[in-house]
């Protein structure tokens, strides 16, 4: 059999084709992009956080810029992503402008996001006191929940931050691949995508994201929760050198957030409640002290996944009721005790952020995710003699007095 000229270049031009299908194929199912986020971490008037989960061990570029089009660039930030680290990575951009919205995209290996083409939109936080609102919740158990239409009304509230307090996620797990595949599913649920990628998000965590439930310091699988909360939170810090954990101290618009562990150093709940039973550790009330001291802001957060009420769980459980010697300690140490002590609500959300930017009285707010007991959670007046405005969580009780 003879071929013609014609013939044999047909013949060629095909098993071309065939030789570049792969090839092409390759290039639609398989190419560099992000499989969860991105997702704004904590925030500064001067920077921009992002985290993201790439799909490879590959380069992801962080591209911030003053315009839509990307015309104006003014900052950029890279990193390699690794699989040692999930392909994880936290960028952050500097030399940005107080309280100033910019525009920002990744790109992945050099390449655009075929599934996110479409730029986000970011602001920075203000340099000084400001009117702001915070958002928080705990306890987003998915499998109960995919759908999470909650979310839509979180975002029609137009937070400036959202505070997670604990029970992120319900792994309920000792396998790292378990906790990873519950952070993974709950970063792509519709709902929440937009929140992430256009509001700074802040995480503490309680027992089912740290270990098994009512887990305590004695978790044996503390350490690798801690490697992959880390991995998938963007965090301004962890604890301290020498000292880990998800505490950290958070300044946004004239108030200071101490958003605390009440997990890595906790002792059982059952030893007795005495100076020698503790939630946070030694080290990490000692660090909660010096910063409360040290801290200059007129009105002060505290974050924490446990609950703060002496009314729940009186006899055992899981909350500061079981605590209360070193609960006590704290609300009567030499840096709070000047300070009005009330449970965070939306009445009180409200009220602080119209009035944060001109107190001229420190006040310390005790924020939680248990809010089941009605008014024996509701803080006391003042004992110096003077009341305080507050709201109560859970009750809806409210008083408005001279301060």
């Amino acid at each position: 059999m003879t071929f013609g000229r014609r013939t044999f270049l047909a013949a060629g031009g095909l098993a071309g084709l065939f030789l570049a299908l792969p090839r092409a194929i390759a290039g639609v199912l398989g190419y560099p992009r992000a499989l969860q986020g991105p997702m704004l971490g904590a925030p500064g008037p001067n920077h921009l956080t992002v985290w993201v989960r790439a799909s490879g061990a590959f380069d992801v570029l962080l591209e911030v810029a003053t315009d839509r089009e990307f015309r104006h660039v003014v900052q950029t930030s890279s990193m390699t992503a690794s699989p040692e680290d999930d392909c994880c990575v936290t960028l952050r951009a500097e030399g940005l402008q107080p309280d100033t919205s910019y525009w920002y995209r990744l790109r992945y290996d050099g390449q655009e996001d075929r599934f996110q083409f479409i730029p986000h939109r970011a602001r920075t936080a203000p340099a000084g006191a400001a009117a702001f609102r915070i958002a928080f919740g705990s306890c987003c158990r998915i499998q109960y929940d995919p759908d999470q239409r909650i979310w839509n009304t979180v975002r029609a509230l137009e937070p400036d931050m959202f505070l997670w307090l604990g029970d992120n996620i319900y792994a309920d797990s000792d396998q790292p691949a378990a906790i990873t595949d519950l952070y993974a599913r709950g970063r792509v649920v519709p709902s929440l995508e937009p929140l992430l990628r256009s509001v700074p998000q802040l995480a503490t965590w309680d027992d089912h994201d740290f270990g098994y439930n009512d887990s305590d310091g004695l978790s044996p699988f503390k350490r690798d929760a801690l490697r992959i909360f880390k991995r998938f939170w963007a965090n301004p810090a962890y604890g301290e050198a020498g000292n880990p954990g998800v505490y950290f101290r958070q300044h946004y618009g004239g108030v200071d957030l101490f958003v605390l562990d009440g997990r890595y150093y906790r002792d059982p709940t059952d030893r007795p409640d005495n100076a020698g039973k503790t939630m946070l550790g030694a080290t990490q009330k000692a660090w909660l002290k010096r910063e409360l001291k040290a801290s200059t802001a007129p009105f002060k957060v505290l974050a924490i996944g446990g609950g703060w009420s002496s009314a729940e769980n009186e006899k055992g459980g899981d909350s500061w009721a079981v605590f209360m010697t070193e609960r006590n300690e704290i609300s009567t140490s030499s840096a709070t005790r000047r300070s009005a002590a009330w449970s965070a609500s939306p009445a009180t959300r409200t009220w602080a952020s119209s009035t944060a930017s001109r107190a001229r009285r420190r006040a310390v707010t005790t924020s939680t995710t248990s809010v089941r007991r009605r008014w024996r959670n509701c803080p006391p007046p003042s004992t110096r003699g003077r009341r305080r405005k507050y709201a109560c969580a859970t009750c809806g009780r409210a008083a408005s007095t001279s301060a």
